[in-house]
């Protein structure tokens, strides 16, 4: 059986392994794992607090 693999983007996604391998798409404010789960996510460019800083006021700008 072929593991299915999705690229998420470390920057602005939650990207949390998946039980069935692969990474959670949803965003840095993902409600379904723990801001630990999270911030042991390898490979972000930033601490995960401070992707999360970002994120929520490019949000805001949007608004």
């Amino acid at each position: 059986m072929q593991a299915l693999t999705k690229l998420v983007d470390l920057e602005t996604r939650c990207a949390v392994t998946l039980p069935n391998g692969s990474s959670c798409s949803r965003s840095l404010a993902c409600k379904r794992h723990s801001m630990t789960s999270k911030r042991a996510v390898a490979g972000r460019s930033a601490p995960y607090d401070q992707l999360l800083v970002q994120h929520q006021n490019a949000r805001r700008a949007v608004q």
